[in-house]
C-alpha cells in the first residue's frame, strides 16, 4: 500500500511539472526572430504577395490564345422544307474547337501586365513595412517588460532594506534608543513599499503577457531575460538629415502614382479598336432530310466539317462619352495621388525629424538620470552613516531611501525609453534589419 502511494505521488508530481509552462531564454535578437516567425500580419502579407504573383501570371495569359470546346445538341420536331420534303433534327449535334488570339486590344493587355508588376512591387514593400512594424512592436514590448522587471528588482531590494531597518529600529525600541513612533513610521513605510511591490509584480505579469502576444507565443510562457540587452552607446551618432525615399511608406506613394498613370492608359484603351484572330473547326451530324420522290421514300443524313478562319475588328464609334469620362475620372485619381504624395512627404519628413530628436533627448535624459542616481546613492550612504551615529533623523533616512528608489526608477525608464526610440529611429531611417 505504501509503495502504491509513493508511485501515485510521483506520477502527480510529474503531471504537475508537465503542466507548468515552459521557460525560454529571451534576448532582443530572439524577440525579433520569434515576432517575425509567428506574426499573423506577416503571414497575411506573404499570402498577398503570392496573390500578386498570380495576378501577374493571369495578366500575362491574356497574351496567349484562348482555346474553347463546344457541343450543341438540337432537339426539335421535324420541319417541312417543301412539299414532300422534311428536315429532321431530333438529336442533331454541332461539336467544335475554337482558338481566339488577341492581336491588339488598345493597350489593355500591356497595361494590365504593367499594373500586375506594380502590384507585386507594392506587396513586397508592404511585406517589408509590416516586418519592420512587427519588430518595432516586439522591441517595445520587450523593453517595457525589462523596465518593469528591473523596477520589481529595485523594489525587492528596497523591501529588504526596510525589513532590515524595521529589525534595527525594533531592537532600538527595546533598549529605549528609539520610540514606538519611529517604529510605526518605518512600518508604515514598509507597508507602502510592499504595496508598490505588489503593484509592480502585477504590472510585470501584464507586460509578460503583452510580450507573449507580440511574439506570437502562448500567454502562459515564462521568460528568462538578460538586462544586458539594455546597452547604451558611449557616444550617440545620428544623421543630420534622413532620406525619406528609403521608407516603405514613401515607396508605396510612388507605386500608387505609377498605378494611377497606368489606369489612365487603361481607360484610354476603351476608345481604341480591338483586333483578334479566330480559328474554328466544327463538326456536325445527325441531321436528316427525308421525303418522297416519284413514289420512293428517302432519308439523307446531313453531316460534315466546317473549318473557319476569321479576323475580328471592333471599332468603338459612339458610346455617349462613357470612355472619355472614364479617362477624366482616372486623371482626377492621379492628381489625388500626387497631392497625397506632396502632403505625406512633409509629414514623413516631420516624423523623421521627431524620431531623431526623440533619440537625442532620451540619450541626454539617461545622463541626467545617471547623475541623479549617483547623487541619490551618495546621499543615502551618508544619511545611513549619520543615522547610525545618531546624527540624522529617521525621517531624513526614509526620504533618502525614497529618493534613491525614485532615482533608480528614473534611470531604468530613461534607458528603456532610449532603446524603444532607438528601434523607432532605425525603422524610420530604413536601417531596421
Amino acid at each position: 500500500m505504501k509503495l502504491l502511494l509513493v508511485i501515485l505521488v510521483s506520477f502527480c508530481r510529474i503531471a504537475v511539472h508537465a503542466q507548468q509552462p515552459d521557460c525560454i531564454r529571451l534576448t532582443q535578437a530572439v524577440c525579433h526572430e520569434l515576432s517575425v516567425k509567428n506574426s499573423e500580419d506577416i503571414q497575411k502579407q506573404q499570402n498577398a504577395l503570392q496573390q500578386a504573383l498570380l495576378d501577374k501570371q493571369i495578366a500575362f495569359a491574356h497574351h496567349l490564345p484562348d482555346i474553347d470546346a463546344s457541343l450543341i445538341s438540337v432537339l426539335m420536331k421535324d420541319t417541312k422544307i417543301t412539299e414532300g420534303m422534311d428536315l429532321q433534327m431530333a438529336g442533331t449535334y454541332i461539336a467544335g474547337l475554337s482558338l481566339t488570339l488577341p492581336l491588339y486590344a488598345g493597350g489593355k493587355i500591356t497595361t494590365g501586365n504593367k499594373l500586375a508588376k506594380v502590384g507585386i512591387e507594392v506587396q513586397k514593400i508592404n511585406q517589408e513595412k509590416t516586418r519592420q512594424e512587427v519588430i518595432y512592436e516586439a522591441d517595445k514590448a520587450y523593453f517595457t517588460y525589462l523596465a518593469v522587471k528591473s523596477k520589481v528588482t529595485v523594489l525587492e531590494a528596497y523591501m529588504q532594506q526596510m525589513d532590515s531597518l524595521v529589525s534595527q529600529v525594533n531592537l532600538s525600541v527595546g533598549v529605549e534608543m528609539a520610540t514606538n513612533s519611529d517604529l510605526l513610521r518605518i512600518q508604515a513605510k514598509r507597508s507602502e513599499v510592499e504595496y508598490n511591490l505588489i503593484k509592480a509584480k502585477n504590472g510585470m505579469e501584464l507586460c509578460r503577457m503583452a510580450l507573449c502576444a507580440a511574439l506570437g507565443l502562448d500567454l502562459s510562457m515564462q521568460f528568462d531575460t538578460d538586462e544586458k540587452d539594455i546597452r547604451i552607446p558611449d557616444k550617440l551618432q545620428t544623421a543630420e538629415t534622413t532620406d525619406i525615399n528609403v521608407r516603405p511608406e514613401y515607396q508605396l506613394l510612388v507605386q500608387n502614382i505609377k498605378a494611377k498613370e497606368l489606369e489612365i492608359r487603361n481607360a484610354r484603351a476603351g476608345m481604341l479598336p480591338t483586333l483578334a484572330l479566330v480559328a474554328q473547326y466544327s463538326r456536325y451530324g445527325w441531321a436528316y432530310m427525308k421525303g418522297e420522290q416519284q413514289g420512293y421514300s428517302y432519308k439523307t443524313e446531313i453531316s460534315g466539317t466546317s473549318p473557319v478562319l476569321m479576323a475580328s475588328l471592333s471599332v468603338p464609334l459612339w458610346h455617349w462619352g462613357k470612355e472619355i469620362k472614364k479617362v477624366k475620372k482616372a486623371k482626377f485619381d492621379l492628381e489625388n495621388a500626387q497631392l497625397d504624395m506632396k502632403k505625406n512627404r512633409r509629414l514623413l519628413s516631420i516624423e523623421n525629424e521627431q524620431a531623431r530628436q526623440n533619440l537625442q533627448d532620451s540619450y541626454r535624459m539617461i545622463a541626467s538620470a545617471r547623475l541623479g542616481l549617483n547623487q541619490a546613492e551618495d546621499n543615502l550612504h551618508n544619511l545611513r552613516l549619520r543615522y547610525e551615529n545618531s546624527m540624522s533623523t529617521l525621517t531624513d533616512l526614509l526620504d533618502a531611501y525614497s529618493q534613491w528608489q525614485q532615482a533608480r526608477s528614473n534611470h531604468i525608464e530613461a534607458q528603456t525609453q532610449y532603446k524603444i526610440y532607438e528601434t523607432e529611429y532605425l525603422r524610420i531611417t530604413g536601417r531596421l534589419l
